[in-house]
C-alpha cells in the first residue's frame, strides 16, 4: 500500500483527522473514544498506519501509555484525500444548475456552523431550557 487515498478506508482516513485536529499527537485510548471503537480495536488501527508510514508511537508518561503521532506522510495523505474530494464535488456540483448550487452552498454554511458549535466543550452552548 502507497497510503494514497484510495488505499485507505474511511476509519483510518478519520483517525488521520482527528490526529491533525488534535495537533498531531493522541494516546491510543483518546483515538479510541474520538473514533468510537475500543481501544484495542484502536491499537490494531494505530499498527496498520504505522506499517503505511503514516503514523508512529511511542511510549507515553506512563508504561501503559502510548502516543501516536501523524507523520508528514500522514498529513501529505489527508491533503491529497481531501483534494480528490474537492475535486470530486466540484464536478458534480459543475452539472447543477446555478440557483442549485448557490442554495446548496447556503445549506452547506448553515451546517457547518451548527457542526462547529455542537463540537464546542459540553457547557458551552447556550441550550434553552425549561425555565427560561
Amino acid at each position: 500500500m502507497s497510503g494514497a487515498p484510495d488505499d485507505l478506508t474511511p476509519v483510518q482516513l478519520r483517525c488521520l483527522e482527528v490526529l491533525a485536529a488534535t495537533g498531531g499527537t493522541s494516546r491510543v485510548g483518546d483515538l479510541a473514544v474520538a473514533l468510537g471503537v475500543v481501544a484495542s480495536s484502536a491499537s490494531r488501527l494505530v499498527d496498520r498506519l504505522v506499517a503505511l508510514g503514516l503514523v508512529s508511537r511511542r511510549a507515553g508518561r506512563s508504561r501503559r501509555e502510548v502516543d501516536v503521532m501523524i507523520t508528514a506522510a500522514g498529513r501529505r495523505a489527508l491533503r491529497r484525500c481531501a483534494a480528490a474530494v474537492s475535486h470530486a464535488l466540484e464536478q458534480v456540483a459543475a452539472q447543477m444548475d446555478p440557483d442549485d448550487r448557490r442554495s446548496l452552498r447556503r445549506g452547506l454554511a448553515a451546517l457547518s456552523e451548527v457542526a462547529a458549535r455542537a463540537q464546542q466543550p459540553q457547557g458551552s452552548l447556550d441550550v434553552p431550557t425549561e425555565d427560561r
